[in-house]
C-alpha cells in the first residue's frame, strides 16, 4: 500500500514537477485563491458559500446570470442565439442590453456546466477566479520590467485585491477589468520590445467583449501609456524599428477592437440613446461657456464643479474622495470610507493600494527625484490633477455621467511605479522610508481632520468611520516599523506579502459587513425555498403552454424586480439600466417606473386593461400574502382570504398540493396582439418627453385613460399617422380619447384606531373617533390607523362584478405608498346568504413600493357588491386626502374583449427571435403586437398568391411593434436580428482574417528563421 502510494507520488511529480516546488506559480495561484477565500470569508461562511452583496449585485447581476444561463443553453440545444429576450422587461435586444452585465464573459461558460440552482455559489467562485487571473496576469506584466519574482508577486496581490475592485464588488462585470486589463499593458510592453502583438489584441478583444463601457477609458489610457513608454524606450531601437513598433501598435489596437466589433458597434449606438446620456449636460455647459468666452465659468466647470447632492447642496466635499480613498481601506461600495453619504454618488470610488504600497509610492517619488528621472513626475502630476478635478470624471466617461470608475488606471500606474522602485531599496536611503511613514501618517490625520469639518445633510453620522481611522493608523505604524527595520533585507518582501495579504482579507470582510450581504436563505431571489418552489411551478407552466404570454407574480416586489429572469418567465418588472429604450413612452404613459428617466419598476398593480394589452395569461400568488390568524381558547387558527385575482381568471393548480401557492389562468387571454381601424395622434411636445398621453399636467386619470386607449386603437407618432393614412385613407383618425371608466363620488374618513386591523371584524373601527386630514401628520400610526372610503350616496361602491381602480391615497414622507387595502362586502349569515347588516373582507392586497410617486393606481376585483374600501397604512405620517375610485364593470370589459376578438391574430407560432401568425381581414387594419419595439424586427407578409412582402414597422402604443396588415387571407412572419450586428460581424471577420494572417505570417517568418539557422549550422559543421 505504502509502496503503491509512493509510486503514485513519483508519477505525479514526474508529470507535474511544479508540485514539488513550493515557490512555483501553481502554489502562488493557490495562495491568491486562499486570499480570495479569506477576502469573502464572512459571507462565504454565513451565506452558504455565496456572496449576496446588497444592491445591484443581488438585484441585477445574480438574477441576470440565470437568464444568461437559459439563453446559452437555448443556443447550445437549438443553434439559435437569443437575440430578442422576452424575459427581460417586456423584451430587449439581448446583445445591447446584456453584454454589459456579462452575457459574453468567458467566466460565464464554466457556470453552464453545473445545475442552475448553483449560480449564486458559482458566481462567488468566479469572483475569486477573476481576482486570481488578474493577479497572475499583473505579475506577468511586472515581470516584463525585470522586477524580481517576489516583488512581482507582492504587488500583484495589491492589484488583485485593491480598493478599486473592493468598492465595485457589487458591480460584477468590473471583475473582468481586473482580470484582463493587465493583458493590454503587457501587450503594449511586448510590442515596445518588438515582440508579437497578439497579447494586446486578445486583451482589447476580451475587455470589449466583457466591459465595453470601460474599454473607452482603457483605450485612452492605453494610447497615452504606449506613447509615454515609447518615448522612454525609443533610443533602444533604430528609427526603422521605431516605425515598425508604431505600426504594430496602431494595428494591434485596431484589430483588437475589430474582433469585438459585433458587440461594440450595436452597444455603442444603443448607449447613445440612454436616458442617462440624454440627461448629460456638462459638455453642453462647457461648449456654451466657450462660445460666450466666459472664462470664469470654464474655469469653474473644469476645476470646481463637483455638482450637487440629493439634498440640493453643493457637493464640494467630493474633492476629498480621492485623498481619503487613497489613504484608508474600502469598507463599502456605497460611499467612500470616512464620508458616509446617505445615497450613492457616482463620484465616489477607491484608489486604495494597501499600506505598504502607499508608503512605497512616496519613497518612489523621492527616489525619482534623487535619480533626476523627472519624466516620472509627468504622469504623477497628471493623475494628481485628474483625480482632484471634476472635468476628468466627465471626460474619462465620454461626458455621459461623472463616474470614478476610470480610477483603475491610477491604481495600475501607481502599483507598476512602486514595484519598479521596490527592487532598488538597497540603493535608496532608509530615511526615505521613515519620511514616507511620517508623510503618510500626517496625510491620514489631515484627511480625517478635513472630513470632520464637512457640513452636509447628505453625510450621516457613522461610528464605523472612527474604527476605520484608528485601524488604519495602527496598520500604518506597524507597516512603518516593518519597512524601517527591514528596509534593505531580503526578507522584507516575504514579510510584506503576508501583511498585505492580511490587509486584503481584513478589507474584504469589512466590505462584507460595511456594505452588507443579504440573507441567502431568506432574501436572495425572494428566499431560497420560495425560489425553488416558484421555479418548479413556472417550469410546469412553460412545459404545458407553448403560446406567447406574460405571467404576473406577486413575488415581483421592489428589490425582487428581476424575478422573471431568475424563474424564467416573461414578466412585467425590471431593474435594468440598459432596458429597451424604445418602450420609454409606454413606460411613462402607464407610470411603470418610479420616474420618467428611471430604470426600476414594473406593471405590478393588477390593472386589467394594462394586463390585457400586455398579454398576461397567468397570475401566481403566494398564500402567505393573504393569510391571517386569530386565537380561540389559546389555539391559533389561520385562514386565507381570497386573492385579488382579476376577473375572468380561473385557479388551475392542485388545491391540495400544499405548496403554499395559487396559480390562476386568464380565460380571456388574447395572444400576441390586436388589430384596429383607428389611429390616435400621440402629439409629442418639442422635448420629446411629453405628449397627449403623457401630459405635463399629469392628470390623475391619465393612466386609466391611456390603458383604455391601448385596446381602442393604435397610438402613433404624428408623422407615422400621416405616413399610414397617405396610403391607407380608410383609417379613422382621432386624438387622445376621453376616459370611459366611472369616477365614483366617495367619502374619505380617517379613524383613530389603536389596534391592528383584524379581517374577521372589519367594522370594529366604527367604535373609534375620526380625525381630520390636517392632523394626519401626527396621528397616522403604521398598521393601525384606518382610512375608510365609502360611497357618498347609497350603500355600495358597486353592485355588479367590476374592476375597481383605486388612486392610492397614502403619501407619507419620502413618497412612501406602502399599505394594505381591504375590499369590504356584505357578511354571510348562517344559511350562507349575504347579510347587509354585517361586513366581511372580500379580498385584500398589500403594496410594498416605498418610493413610487407615480405608481399610485392599483387594481382590485370583486365578483359581488362592495360596500367600502379600508386602507391601513404601513408607515407613520401624512395621508393625502385626494384619493379616487374609478370603476369599470366586468360586462363592459367582456364586450370590449369580444370586439377585439372579431379581428384576431390566429395560428400563432412562437420561437426564438421569431413569430408567425395569420389574419383574414376584409380591409387593411393596423396590427399592434404585444412584442416590444426594436429596430431589428422585420415583418414579412405572404398573401394567397404566394408573394411575400416586407412591411414597414412602427412604434405603436409607445413601445410595441405595429404595422398595417394586408387585406384577405395573409400569413405573417416576424424575425429579429440585432441592428448593426451583421456589420459588426463583417468588421470582426475582417479583423479575424488580419489577426489570422498576422499569426500565419509570424509563424512563416519564425519557420524561415529556423531553417536559416539550421542551414547555417550545417554549413559550419561542413
Amino acid at each position: 500500500m505504502a509502496r503503491g502510494w509512493f509510486r503514485f507520488k513519483q508519477f505525479i511529480f514526474k508529470k507535474m514537477p511544479y508540485l514539488k516546488d513550493r515557490g512555483s506559480l501553481f502554489y502562488y495561484g493557490l495562495f491568491l485563491a486562499a486570499i480570495g477565500l479569506g477576502f469573502y470569508g464572512y459571507s462565504l461562511l454565513t451565506q452558504y458559500f455565496s456572496v449576496p452583496l446588497g444592491g445591484d449585485y443581488t438585484q441585477q447581476y445574480v438574477a441576470f446570470h440565470y437568464n444568461f444561463y437559459d439563453d446559452w443553453w437555448t443556443f447550445f440545444k437549438t443553434g439559435d442565439f437569443v437575440m430578442w429576450d422576452h424575459n427581460m422587461f417586456l423584451g430587449v435586444d439581448n446583445i445591447t442590453s446584456n453584454t454589459y452585465y456579462g452575457l459574453f464573459s468567458p467566466f460565464m461558460l464554466p457556470i453552464l456546466l453545473f445545475p442552475r440552482y448553483f449560480i449564486p455559489h458559482l458566481l462567488a467562485v468566479t469572483m475569486i477566479a477573476r481576482m486570481v487571473t488578474g493577479g497572475l496576469l499583473f505579475r506577468l506584466y511586472l515581470k516584463h520590467f525585470n522586477v524580481k519574482e517576489g516583488t512581482a508577486r507582492l504587488f500583484a496581490i495589491a492589484y488583485a485585491f485593491c480598493g478599486w475592485i473592493a468598492y465595485y464588488l457589487w458591480f460584477n462585470n468590473f471583475f473582468e477589468v481586473i482580470a484582463f486589463f493587465p493583458l493590454v499593458l503587457l501587450g503594449i510592453e511586448k510590442i515596445l520590445n518588438r515582440e508579437k502583438p497578439y497579447t494586446l489584441i486578445i486583451g482589447l478583444f476580451l475587455i470589449g467583449l466583457t466591459h465595453y463601457f470601460l474599454l473607452i477609458t482603457i483605450c485612452f489610457y492605453g494610447v497615452a501609456y504606449a506613447l509615454f513608454r515609447f518615448f522612454q524606450v525609443r533610443k533602444q531601437h533604430t528609427r526603422k524599428e521605431n516605425w515598425i513598433i508604431l505600426g504594430w501598435g496602431v494595428g494591434a489596437f485596431a484589430v483588437g477592437l475589430m474582433l469585438a466589433a459585433w458587440v461594440l458597434i450595436p452597444n455603442y449606438l444603443n448607449a447613445m440613446r440612454a436616458p442617462r446620456a440624454e440627461d448629460a449636460t456638462y459638455l453642453l455647459d462647457l461648449r456654451e461657456a466657450w462660445i460666450n468666452r466666459d472664462w470664469e465659468q470654464i474655469k469653474y466647470l473644469i476645476l470646481s464643479d463637483w455638482g450637487r447632492n440629493n439634498k440640493g447642496e453643493a457637493a464640494d466635499y467630493r474633492v476629498l474622495y480621492p485623498l481619503v480613498s487613497f489613504l484608508f481601506p474600502t469598507i463599502s461600495g456605497r460611499y467612500v470610507n470616512l464620508i458616509p453619504v446617505t445615497s450613492f454618488e457616482n463620484y465616489a470610488g477607491s484608489i486604495f493600494i494597501f499600506t505598504p504600497s502607499i508608503m512605497m509610492f512616496f519613497v518612489s517619488v523621492f527616489n525619482s527625484i534623487r535619480k533626476k528621472k523627472f519624466s516620472h513626475l509627468i504622469p504623477i502630476a497628471f493623475f494628481v490633477f485628474a483625480l482632484f478635478t471634476p472635468f476628468f470624471y466627465h471626460a474619462m466617461h465620454v461626458f455621459t455621467v461623472p463616474y470614478s470608475r476610470w480610477q483603475i488606471i491610477a491604481v495600475v500606474s501607481m502599483l507598476a511605479y512602486v514595484a519598479l522602485n521596490f527592487d532598488e531599496r538597497k540603493e535608496i536611503p532608509s530615511g526615505f522610508a521613515l519620511v514616507s511613514f511620517i508623510l503618510t501618517l500626517t496625510l491620514m490625520l489631515t484627511a480625517y481632520n478635513l472630513v470632520s469639518k464637512i457640513d452636509s445633510e447628505q453625510i450621516r453620522e457613522y461610528m464605523g468611520e472612527y474604527w476605520i481611522f484608528f485601524y488604519q493608523i495602527v496598520v500604518c505604524m506597524i507597516t512603518g516599523l516593518i519597512l524601517f527595520f527591514n528596509w534593505k533585507k531580503e526578507r522584507l518582501t516575504k514579510i510584506l506579502t503576508v501583511t498585505l495579504a492580511l490587509e486584503a482579507v481584513v478589507m474584504g470582510n469589512m466590505v462584507m459587513v460595511g456594505h452588507g450581504v443579504i440573507s441567502y436563505e431568506r432574501n436572495l431571489n425572494g428566499g431560497f425555498s420560495n425560489y425553488v418552489t416558484e421555479t418548479e411551478i413556472i417550469k410546469d407552466v412553460n412545459a404545458s403552454d407553448d403560446s406567447f404570454f406574460r405571467l404576473q407574480s406577486t413575488r415581483a416586489y421592489l428589490s425582487n424586480d428581476n424575478i422573471p429572469n431568475v424563474e424564467n418567465f416573461n414578466g412585467t418588472s425590471t431593474f435594468h439600466s440598459l432596458y429597451n429604450y424604445d418602450v420609454i413612452d409606454f413606460v411613462r404613459m402607464s407610470h411603470i417606473f418610479k420616474h420618467d428617466t428611471s430604470w426600476i419598476g414594473g406593471a405590478q398593480e393588477k390593472r386589467y386593461n394594462l394586463d390585457a394589452f400586455l398579454g398576461v395569461k397567468y397570475y401566481l400568488f403566494k398564500e402567505a400574502e393573504t393569510t391571517f390568524s386569530y386565537e380561540v381558547n389559546g389555539t391559533k387558527i389561520s385562514y386565507v382570504i381570497d386573492m385579488n385575482a382579476p376577473l375572468g381568471y380561473t385557479r388551475i393548480d392542485d388545491e391540495d398540493d400544499g405548496d403554499g401557492y395559487r396559480l390562476y389562468r386568464n380565460d380571456n387571454h388574447i395572444e400576441l396582439g390586436f388589430s384596429f381601424d383607428t389611429l390616435y395622434y400621440k402629439r409629442s411636445c418639442g422635448d420629446g418627453r411629453y405628449n397627449d398621453f403623457h401630459t405635463t399636467s399629469n392628470h390623475s386619470f391619465d393612466v386609466i385613460r391611456n390603458e383604455e386607449a391601448y385596446l381602442k386603437g393604435a397610438i402613433l407618432n404624428d408623422e407615422d399617422v400621416l405616413d399610414v393614412v397617405s396610403d391607407h385613407p380608410h383609417f379613422n383618425l382621432r386624438y387622445a380619447p376621453p376616459l370611459e371608466a366611472d369616477r365614483l363620488s366617495i367619502t374619505r374618513t380617517l379613524y383613530d384606531t389603536d389596534f391592528y386591523f383584524q379581517p374577521r371584524d372589519p367594522d370594529r373601527y366604527l367604535d373609534y373617533e375620526t380625525f381630520p386630514f390636517a392632523e394626519a401628520d401626527e396621528k397616522v400610526v403604521s398598521d393601525k390607523t384606518q382610512l375608510v372610503l365609502a360611497p357618498s350616496t347609497g350603500d355600495y361602491l358597486t353592485t355588479e362584478p367590476a374592476y375597481i381602480m383605486l388612486k392610492y391615497p397614502l403619501k407619507m414622507p419620502d413618497t412612501d405608498y406602502r399599505g394594505r387595502v381591504y375590499l369590504i362586502g356584505d357578511g354571510i349569515d348562517e344559511e350562507g346568504n349575504p347579510d347587509p347588516t354585517t361586513s366581511r373582507v372580500i379580498t385584500t392586497d398589500y403594496h410594498s413600493n416605498n418610493e413610487a410617486y407615480q405608481k399610485y393606481f392599483r387594481g382590485f376585483y370583486a365578483n359581488e357588491p362592495v360596500k367600502k374600501i379600508i386602507v391601513v397604512p404601513a408607515g407613520n405620517g401624512i395621508v393625502y386626502q385626494y384619493s379616487d375610485i374609478y370603476v369599470e364593470t366586468y360586462d363592459h370589459i367582456l364586450n370590449k374583449l369580444a370586439n377585439l376578438n372579431q379581428y384576431p391574430l390566429e395560428d400563432v407560432v412562437y420561437d426564438t427571435n421569431y413569430f408567425s401568425f395569420t389574419t383574414d381581414f376584409a380591409t387593411e387594419r393596423f396590427i399592434v403586437t404585444q412584442v416590444t419595439y426594436g429596430d431589428g424586427w422585420k415583418v414579412f407578409a405572404k398573401g394567397e398568391d404566394g408573394t411575400s412582402e416586407q412591411l414597414k414597422t412602427y412604434n405603436a402604443q409607445g413601445g410595441f411593434v405595429g404595422f398595417v396588415s394586408k387585406a384577405g387571407a395573409t400569413s405573417y412572419e416576424m424575425e429579429y436580428v440585432t441592428p448593426y450586428f451583421a456589420e459588426g460581424l463583417i468588421v470582426a471577420f475582417s479583423g479575424f482574417v488580419i489577426f489570422g494572417g498576422a499569426i500565419g505570417l509570424g509563424a512563416y517568418i519564425d519557420l524561415k528563421k529556423k531553417f536559416k539557422l539550421e542551414n547555417q549550422d550545417k554549413e559550419k559543421r561542413q
